[in-house]
């Protein structure tokens, strides 16, 4: 005997009241304009993400969306989105070329705090320590990466692995002709560059570039090279507005492509720096208290080892980081992205700070190690 056929489940949906009480609780203009062209285009928000300005029709109010299987469909607002709009985009003070971007990541503060941190140290039994340890403490950020489909990904937005967004009449790299494999984008208006130092730039696009053939890696040329400077290439791109996608030969080693969630940190030193600058000054009673503090906030953390930009390293077999040089990005091991560093290890990307001040990176250097 058959069950009897349910009643389809009615979708819920707002009545006009419940509109205007959204509208009305929307605390910054990106909220009331991001609210108003959901609402009237019945756009997904995937599809939101993906448009740029450039794709608005302020005369018919309409705009060119991307959906599913990149398939592009015309949609309309209405002239008070296009009013809501107009005051959103005008209190923007970025070159992105986005129609939404994040809420400003200026104000965005990095977890834990210093406070935080501080009083973890106290309550390890290390006062007296306290003033110097906080001077090495830096900001950076966890990226934590998710596989998604290229065409789901904006040009230009960060990402880890798949195809570079790079400007016309680029040159692929290589080393020696081997080509090199494209690891990493970071497009620095989605970071709070100004937390990290206001004079580092803070727009244009970092590409991330090494090669990944084990026939290359452990060679004797590679890793007795005269020139290691000349073993990665990160171009940095000012201008956004000539972006490509441009898709890798066949036979070069390539990644699943993936968006990343970012977590801004501030960041306890690597021990290098604590023996380098004598910080607890031979005292073994301190470095014993010490190991106590790295363990209750790294347990706070709820992490460790994976992709970075900026602070400290993780270190594996060993930890050295000069004090002048900036991490600026750390490629994790990921079996689900297909990357692998010696043996479940890790690859850095390292620049002076004054070289980063000059927008220097041609002297990016990398490390590879391995567990």
């Amino acid at each position: 005997m058959r069950e009897p056929k349910l009643d389809k489940r009615i979708p819920k949906f707002l009545i006009e009241e419940g509109v205007i009480h959204l509208k009305i609780s929307c605390q910054s203009l990106r909220e009331r304009a991001l609210l108003e062209f959901l609402y009237c285009t019945g756009c997904r928000v995937g599809e939101v993400e993906k448009i740029n300005i450039e794709d608005l029709n302020w005369e018919n109010c309409s705009a060119i969306v991307n959906g599913k299987g990149s398939k592009q469909r015309e949609v309309y607002f209405t002239t008070e989105c296009k009013v809501w709009l107009k005051k959103y985009l005008a209190s923007r003070g970025d070159s992105c070329k986005a129609l939404f971007v994040m809420e400003d990541m200026r104000m965005m503060q990095p977890e834990p705090s210093l406070e935080v941190i501080k009083q973890l140290f106290l309550n390890a039994g290390l006062e007296r320590h306290w003033e110097k340890y906080n001077q090495l403490v830096k900001p950076g950020f966890f990226l934590e990466p998710t596989i998604a489909p290229e065409d789901e990904i904006p040009i230009g937005k960060s990402k880890i692995g798949g195809n570079p967004d790079i400007p016309r009449g680029f040159t692929w790299p290589d080393w020696e002709g081997h080509p090199m494999s494209f690891i990493a984008q970071i497009n620095l208006e989605e970071f709070p560059m100004s937390s990290i130092d206001q004079n580092y730039p803070a727009t244009g696009i970092l590409h991330f570039f090494y090669p990944c053939d084990d026939d290359v890696l452990f060679s004797d040329e590679f890793l007795y090279d005269a020139f290691p400077k000349d073993q990665n290439v990160v171009l940095y791109t000012s201008d956004l507005s000539d972006l490509k996608r441009i898709q890798a030969d066949p036979d070069i080693i390539s990644f699943s492509s993936c968006l990343m969630n970012l977590k801004f940190e501030n960041m306890i030193p690597v021990n290098s720096l604590i023996n380098g600058k004598c910080l607890f000054d031979n005292d073994e009673e301190a470095y014993v208290l010490y190991e106590n503090f790295c363990s209750s906030y790294y347990e706070m953390c709820n992490h460790d080892i994976g992709f970075r930009f900026f602070g400290y390293i993780n270190g594996l077999q060993y930890d050295f980081q000069d004090a002048d040089t900036e991490l600026l990005f750390q490629a994790d091991t990921n079996d689900e992205i297909g990357m692998q560093w010696d043996l479940s290890g890790l690859l850095y990307f390292y620049i002076t700070k004054e070289d980063l001040l000059n927008r220097n990176f041609d002297e990016v250097f990398t490390d590879r190690v391995g567990t």
